[in-house]
């Protein structure tokens, strides 16, 4: 079932400029996956982030990261002072005229703090290129981590 997407978060520049005014676009999930979002840090190198919590799409990849307290080299990812467990939809905008474009849909976390919130979660996204991971922060989540989607 086709639900109009009220805000949705875009990956590809390009495409943005391309959308039409008078189209209703459509978020269109082709596969459910749950990132915990505490196993790629701020702490450690890009190329020592664990590939089992990054979501594949199309022609990118997306992951969560978990950011240093105060920038002192510290990340919370134990669930006391760091939300976990995103749900995240990879698929496809679509427009009834057959415009299609890649998207992610990003759920709220399923684990809630215990404590304060120390160390936030950002969205990295990158452009796979010869398997070398180039990440790229796009978005920094609200202290509350409320999306709208």
């Amino acid at each position: 079932m086709n639900i109009p997407v009220v805000v949705l978060f875009l990956i590809c520049t390009n495409a943005l400029s391309q959308f039409s005014p008078l189209h209703i676009y459509y978020f269109v999930s082709q596969e459910e996956i749950t990132l915990s979002g505490t196993k790629n840090t701020q702490c450690k190198e890009t190329s020592k982030w664990s590939d089992d919590d990054i979501a594949k799409g199309n022609n990118y990849n997306m992951t969560f990261v978990i950011t240093k307290y105060k920038n002192r080299n510290f990340c919370f990812n134990d669930g006391r002072y760091n939300n976990a467990d995103y749900k995240v939809e990879i698929g496809t905008i679509e427009s009834k005229n057959g415009d299609s474009y890649p998207a992610f849909k990003i759920h709220p976390p399923s684990k809630i703090r215990t404590k304060f919130l120390a160390s936030q979660t950002l969205v990295y996204f990158s452009f796979p290129s010869d398997d070398v991971k180039k990440f790229g922060h796009l978005m920094v989540l609200s202290q509350e981590e409320k999306i709208l989607l």
